[in-house]
């Protein structure tokens, strides 16, 4: 109950807000992103409240489909499929977004693993562990040592 209570709150908040806010970036992704490590089930629940993310700018959708992946699999929820990862590689690969990119790689590695593709899911790893030495990310960076 307290659960709901806080997520209700949290979304009556963004909504409020976002009108008052010019941002680059939708304010929903925004605060999904800022309580994604802490709150990956309140994440999860504020993406899933964009009722047609493939309607959003280019960039928005990408990192919708990069942020809703990485929530599903921080609430252990099964993969069936990379195509929302693959989404938001491609975007990413065309921006030359190299903090979004490696960190897509990762979340691909984790899903084609979960999926029993494993050669695909190394190949994700190296190349997001390649990445993320050009990035200025040291949580991913700690990550990539792990792989």
């Amino acid at each position: 109950m307290k659960t709901q209570i806080l997520k209700a709150t949290l979304l009556a908040f963004i909504i409020f807000f976002s009108c008052h806010q010019v941002s680059q970036q939708h304010p929903i992704l925004e605060q999904a992103e800022k309580v994604m490590s802490e709150h990956p089930d309140s994440a999860l629940f504020l993406l899933e409240q964009v009722a047609t993310p493939e309607k959003m700018p280019e960039r928005d959708y990408a990192t919708w489909c990069l942020l809703i992946t990485e929530a599903r699999d921080k609430n252990y929820i099964e993969h069936t499929s990379d195509s929302l990862i693959n989404v938001a590689i491609q975007y990413f690969e065309k921006k030359k977004d190299i903090n979004r990119l490696s960190e897509a790689y990762y979340c691909q590695g984790r899903i084609l693993s979960e999926l029993s593709a494993s050669e695909e899911a190394l190949t994700a790893y190296l190349k997001a562990k390649e990445l993320v030495r050009e990035t200025s990310d040291r949580d991913l960076e700690a990550l990539s040592i792990i792989i």
